[in-house]
């Protein structure tokens, strides 16, 4: 059968198809899909399957009619399964549809919906599009000299555009718990470690933010930033990082780099990985000398 799920943003729709598909299951189905596409000019649409077993033979020539028909309704289709058959399925659809069609592991959902949010433009929509000016910006610091350095470029930008700025550090008890749990994995003898035991890791981790919140007074100070520009967090700083980026909906982040030769010297696993999935503009500042 088919469900339509429902999505709050423009121009995407969704629908979970579970079971195995009849010709009176397209009956129903098709005249409210067609309704939308009649109302919209091209829609991004996701089909999840969900205990999906197939369709029988009327319910295909079904599904062929309605592509050829209404090959160009679609900008993109995300297809979300969870067999091989299923990533089949999508190669074998994908002629009839003139939109990009992708398919998705099930683990891989948001993956599939970040992809449908982004919207394809002509190399003509992008050059007369307008550079919007930044509002929020923040800066990646472990109180580094190249975290100063990516600071201050990052205030000279903030005050361009009159946008918010805020020094963002990451205190990293994902490792220490590492530590805990696995101490002879990351380096250390059983004996060496279950001595501290987890108040031992919790009291560590107090401590740290501590010393991190009295680092960043200090060097806000310095830079002539206000106490409320300053956020210390706690997490795995890459992923902690991106998050709190996408939450707080800022359009720049900036991490200073070493400036050394080769990628992982000049950017460093924490801003490849913000890179790699920040939604929003990056700027690598490197420390040159």
């Amino acid at each position: 059968m088919f469900q339509f799920i429902p999505v709050h943003e423009d121009n995407i729709y969704a629908v979970r198809v579970s079971g195995k598909l009849h010709h009176e299951d397209y009956q129903k189905f098709l005249p409210e899909l067609e309704a939308l596409l009649e109302s919209e000019d091209k829609i991004a649409f996701l089909i999840e399957l969900d205990d999906f077993h197939g369709a029988d033979l009327s319910a295909i020539k079904d599904d062929i009619s309605f592509g050829l028909k209404h090959s160009n309704s679609f900008e993109k289709v995300a297809i979300v399964g969870e067999k091989k058959w299923h990533h089949w399925m999508t190669l074998i659809s994908s002629p009839f549809l003139k939109s990009d069609v992708k398919y998705f592991d099930r683990v891989a959902l948001q993956e599939a919906w970040d992809w449908l949010r982004v919207k394809e433009y002509s190399n003509s929509d992008l050059a007369d599009m307008p550079v919007k000016p930044y509002q929020k910006m923040i800066v990646g610091i472990d109180f580094s000299p190249h975290s100063k350095h990516a600071a201050k470029r990052a205030i000279q930008l903030s005050q361009q555009s009159s946008a918010r700025l805020e020094l963002v550090n990451v205190v990293n008890e994902a490792a220490l718990y590492d530590l805990y749990y696995d101490p002879i994995g990351m380096g250390f003898t059983m004996t060496e470690f279950s001595q501290a035991g987890m108040e031992g890791i919790s009291n560590m981790i107090d401590s740290l933010i501590d010393k991190s919140k009295d680092q960043m007074k200090s060097f806000i100070t310095e830079l002539g930033l206000e106490d409320d520009q300053g956020i210390v967090l706690t997490g795995r700083p890459n992923s902690t990082l991106n998050s709190y980026a996408q939450a707080q909906d800022v359009d720049l982040i900036v991490m200073g780099t070493h400036g050394k030769r080769g990628i992982d010297a000049i950017l460093g696993s924490t801003t490849r990985y913000i890179q790699s999935h920040a939604h929003c503009e990056v700027l690598a500042v490197p420390l040159v000398v």
